[in-house]
Parts: structure tokens; C-alpha cells; sequence
């Protein structure tokens, strides 16, 4: 189970920094932090603007700044407006950033998923191959048996439609492993040196090697 957790904590954070969703997100996010900072400027540029137009030999301004209207009521409005595409935009970054951990949490669980199918797929391939080569050894003491007139032809062609069976499964059970490892490496991109680090058997070595190896 240790080793297994391992795995689950070295492929998710790869999958994770492999997302194109998560990179574009990243990018949208970026741009309304460089915006924030503008905004900030801005507004700091403005708070100031708005002290400095108290000071003017102008009466009539003076009396305009003071009592309403002039520069200074433009200033505060036009902060005003500043401060409220800035909520807007720290709003949209929340969002983000939910979708960044919605995201994260959506690869993960596919990860554990596949990795949950692509050990059960191992398991199951194990358990046929063993039935199989079980069955292959009692097939030739019948089959020799046979020759000396001992058993039956019903009871070679059973063990043979059973081996065929089995056979088919094991098929079966190869697809599906090869397309949960399939899906893991497209999700990590990992190079064949990455797939060996980490641990894996050699089944998956293999197929990594004869997927990427061209």
C-alpha cells in the first residue's frame, strides 16, 4: 500500500503541472494580477492627485473642491471606479483559482482511478496467466493420458475450450491495462526514464517503450 501511495504522490503533481487547462488558467490569472497592480497604481496616483488639487490660487476651484464639483469630486469618482473594477477583477481571480482547485481535484481523481484500473487490470492478468499455465500443464498429462487410452475426448476438448476462454480474457484484461497506461502517460508526458524512476513494473516499461520509442 506504501508503494502505492508513492505512486499516487508522483504522478498526480506531474499530471497536475501537465494540465493545458491548468497552464491557461495560470496565464488568465497572471494577467489580472499584472491589471491589479495597474489598478493599485492608479489609485495611489489618484489619492494624491486629489490632495494636490486643494492647493491652487484659483478661488473658484478652491471653492469647488471644497464645497463639491472641481477636480477634487472628478478624482474621487474616477477612484471610485478604479476600486470597483478592482473588485471586479479580484472576483474573477476567485473564480480562477476555483476552477484552478476544481481542475486539480478532477485530475487526481483520474489519476487514482487509473492507477485503481491499471492495478486491478495487473492482478486479474497475473491470476489468467497462472490459471493458464496451470491448465496447459494439466492439458498435456490428459493429452498423454489420452494416448494410452485413459480419459476421454470430451475431457481434452473442455480443457481446450476452457484454455481458449482463458485466453480471451487474459486479451480482454491486456486492453484494459495497456489503456489505463495509455491514459496515465498522456496525462504526465512522461519520458521512458521518468516511467522507470518511479517505480512501475516492467509491463508498463514495455509499453511505454513501444508506444514512444519510434
Amino acid at each position: 500500500m506504501g508503494l502505492y501511495l508513492l505512486k499516487l504522490l508522483l504522478w498526480c503533481p506531474i499530471a497536475i503541472a501537465n494540465s493545458n487547462k491548468l497552464k491557461k488558467l495560470d496565464e488568465k490569472i497572471a494577467l489580472i494580477d499584472q491589471r491589479l497592480e495597474l489598478m493599485e497604481d492608479r489609485i495611489t496616483y489618484s489619492q494624491k492627485k486629489t490632495w494636490t488639487n486643494y492647493v491652487t490660487l484659483d478661488p473658484v476651484k478652491l471653492l469647488q473642491n471644497l464645497f463639491g464639483g472641481g477636480d477634487v469630486q472628478r478624482d474621487r469618482i474616477a477612484i471610485a471606479d478604479l476600486e470597483i473594477k478592482t473588485a471586479d477583477l479580484l472576483a474573477a481571480k476567485a473564480e480562477l483559482e476555483r476552477q484552478q482547485e476544481e481542475e486539480k481535484v478532477e485530475i487526481g481523481d483520474k489519476v487514482l482511478h487509473l492507477l485503481l484500473d491499471y492495478e486491478a487490470a495487473n492482478r486479474r492478468h497475473e491470476l489468467l496467466s497462472s490459471q493458464l499455465e496451470t491448465l496447459e500443464q494439466q492439458r498435456e498429462v490428459a493429452r498423454i493420458a489420452y494416448k494410452f487410452g485413459r480419459g476421454s475426448t470430451s475431457q481434452i476438448l473442455g480443457m481446450e475450450d476452457r484454455r481458449d476462454r482463458l485466453q480471451e480474457q487474459l486479451v480482454e484484461v491486456e486492453i484494459k491495462r495497456d489503456q489505463a497506461v495509455r491514459e496515465l502517460l498522456q496525462l504526465t508526458d512522461y519520458t521512458f526514464l521518468m516511467v522507470r524512476a518511479i517505480g512501475f513494473d516492467k509491463t508498463m516499461q514495455l509499453h511505454y517503450y513501444k508506444e514512444y520509442s519510434v
